[in-house]
């Protein structure tokens, strides 16, 4: 269910409860300016506020959000996304190693660019999700963006030659500038969710998923190589991240 009518529902429950707004923010620890906020249709509340809301509501979470079809569709894709994420940082060992050493052979060097690209796209989907849902656009478009760049940035070192270095070189400097706003839009989610689950780990790999992408813009390659080892433990923090996300959507399904 998409806001206001999520908000109306809220509403509705509380005030069948005997609840001010105070009373449902007390209850859950939460500011009622948020609680206003919510009801007003102005915000869409988090996995985690909807859990906090339900209890003093005497409501769960699908009656809270009741349509289950668009929850159900949400949990399935953040399913794919997780598991696309999973692939992506097992294949991502191969792939770094080659890009430092440059010591695969051909063939497997093919295979493993390949699945970068591919599980890329349905890994970086997750957060594209959780972008639009809380209408977080810094975020969601962002990462439509880099969907296109990395892959892309993938097939064009497949070839070796001196014009598709330098669009190599190109993509390589867009994706880094991207990776700092992806990193903005991180930390723009985590302010969304102070004091709340999950709001820590989105901080935390906004920052380093910026740090990554400065990184990556100083164009040396030592640097670059840091920074690429650096990827491995913040794509594993994404991951996690999806998990939680995960965890909430199917909390919602089934209520």
């Amino acid at each position: 269910m998409s806001q206001p009518t999520l908000g109306k529902n809220i509403a509705e429950l509380r005030t069948a409860k005997g609840l001010t707004q105070q009373e449902l923010a007390n209850k859950c620890s939460l500011n009622v300016r948020t609680i206003q906020r919510i009801e007003a249709g102005e915000v869409m509340p988090r996995m985690y506020t909807l859990n906090m809301l339900a209890a003093p509501l005497g409501a769960n979470l699908n009656q809270l959000n009741q349509n289950s079809m668009e929850t159900k569709t949400l949990s399935r894709q953040m399913q794919a996304a997780y598991v696309a994420g999973l692939v992506f940082i097992i294949n991502s060992v191969p792939v770094i190693y080659h890009l430092i050493t440059h010591q695969l052979p051909p063939f497997a060097h093919v295979v493993t660019s390949v699945i970068h690209m591919v599980s890329s796209v349905f890994f970086l989907r997750g957060f594209y999700l959780i972008g639009k849902f809380y209408k977080n656009w810094l975020l969601a478009v962002s990462i439509v963006i880099m969907t296109v760049l990395f892959p892309v940035l993938n097939l064009l070192d497949l070839f070796k030659n001196t014009y598709f270095s330098i669009g190599q070189g190109i993509i390589f400097i867009l994706m880094s500038i991207n990776m700092v706003i992806i990193g903005a839009g991180m930390l723009k989610e985590s302010l969304a969710r102070k004091g709340q689950q999950n709001g820590g780990s989105y901080q935390v790999a906004g920052i380093l998923i910026a740090m990554v992408g400065v990184l990556y813009l100083s164009l040396n390659v030592q640097i670059i190589n840091t920074a690429l080892l650096l990827s491995v433990p913040v794509n594993v923090l994404m991951l996690y991240i999806l998990y939680r996300e995960l965890n909430g959507w199917a909390k919602l399904q089934v209520g």
